[in-house]
C-alpha cells in the first residue's frame, strides 16, 4: 500500500494473466463445449432414423476434425450407411475412421479384441462383406457360388473377391488370437472364418465359370488338320516321279500356331486389365457395432 496526502491509500494494480493463457483457456473452453455437444447430440439422435442422424453425424466432423475423437464422425456415418445397405458409402466412411482411430496395443494373445479400433474394424469388415456379395450378384454369382446365368462378368467378380479378401483382413486382428481364431466359436472368429470361406467360394466360382470346352473343341480340329496334312504328304510322295527331288513345301500357319498367338494376345489383354483394375482399386477406400 502507498500513502497519499491527507492519509488516503490506493490499492496496487492486480497482476493479470498473460494474453496467451487467456487465449488458451478460451480455446479449451470451446473444445469442451464442442465435445459436450457432440456427445449429447449423438445421444439424442440415437433413437431416430438413419436419415435424420446422418446430418448431425456429418456436422460432428466439422467440429471434431482432429485429435483422438476424429474417428467418431466417419464411424457413425459409416455405420448408418451400412444399416441402409449402402455398402460403398459405408466402406468409404469406415476406412476414413480406421485411419484416425487410436491404434490398439495387442494383448498377450496377439488380439486387439474389445478395443475401439476393433469396433471400427468390425463394422468395416461387415460393410466390405456386404459390398462383396452385392458385387458378386451383379457379376452373376450367388453367395453360395452358384451361377445366376450362363455367363458372368469376370471383372466384377474379381472386384467382389477383392472386397471379400479385404473384409477378412479387416476382421483378422480382432479374432481371439489375432490370426483368424481357427476352430473358435467366438463371434469375431466366426465372422472372420465366414469371410475367409466366402473368398474361397467366389474364387472357385470364377475358375468354374471359364469355358472348359474351349480347349477341347480346338484339339480335335488340330488333330484333324494334322491327319489331313499327313494324308496330303503321302499323296504327294506317291505322285512324285522316281529319281526326282521332292519339292520343298511352303510352310503354312497351323491351327496350333494360331491358337498360340490367340493365347498370347489374351495374356497381354489380361495384364492390361489387371493393371487398370489396380489403378482403380487404389482409390477406393464409422455409433455402435451393428
Amino acid at each position: 500500500m502507498t500513502e497519499r496526502s491527507e492519509g488516503h491509500s490506493t490499492p496496487q494494480r492486480r497482476a493479470s494473466r498473460p494474453l496467451w493463457a487467456r487465449v488458451l483457456a478460451a480455446i479449451c473452453g470451446l473444445i469442451g463445449l464442442a465435445l459436450i455437444w457432440t456427445v449429447a447430440s449423438a445421444h439424442v439422435m440415437a433413437g431416430r432414423g438413419p436419415e435424420a442422424s446422418d446430418g448431425i453425424y456429418a456436422s460432428h466432423r466439422a467440429v471434431v476434425f482432429a485429435g483422438p475423437d476424429a474417428w467418431r464422425s466417419p464411424y457413425n456415418r459409416g455405420t448408418l450407411a451400412a444399416e441402409r445397405e449402402d455398402y460403398a458409402a459405408a466402406v468409404m466412411h469406415l476406412e476414413r475412421a480406421l485411419t484416425s482411430v487410436p491404434k490398439a496395443t495387442p494383448a498377450a494373445s496377439g488380439s486387439i479384441q474389445g478395443s475401439t479400433e476393433c469396433r471400427v474394424r468390425t463394422n468395416l469388415s461387415l460393410a466390405l462383406e456386404g459390398l462383396a456379395l452385392e458385387t458378386a450378384e451383379e457379376a452373376g454369382v450367388e453367395a453360395s457360388g452358384e451361377l445366376l446365368g450362363s455367363t458372368i462378368d469376370a471383372q466384377r467378380l474379381d472386384q467382389a473377391i477383392g472386397f471379400m479378401d479385404r473384409a477378412a483382413e479387416a476382421s483378422k486382428p480382432c479374432t481371439t488370437d489375432g490370426e483368424g481364431g481357427e476352430s473358435s466359436t467366438a463371434d469375431e472368429d466366426v465372422t472372420h472364418q465366414r469371410q475367409q470361406r466366402q473368398v474361397d467360394v467366389l474364387r472357385t466360382a470364377a475358375e468354374e465359370s471359364q469355358d472348359p470346352g474351349e480347349d477341347a473343341t480346338d484339339e480335335p480340329e488340330a488333330d484333324q488338320s494334322d491327319d489331313s496334312g499327313a494324308d496330303s504328304d503321302q499323296e504327294n510322295d506317291a505322285s512324285e516321279e522316281p529319281g526326282e527331288e521332292p519339292a520343298e513345301p511352303t510352310p503354312t500357319p497351323t491351327l496350333d500356331d494360331k491358337q498360340a498367338q490367340l493365347e498370347e494376345n489374351q495374356r497381354q489383354a489380361e495384364e492390361v486389365l489387371q493393371q487398370r483394375e489396380g489403378r482403380e482399386g487404389a482409390g477406393f477406400g464409422t455409433g455402435e457395432a451393428w
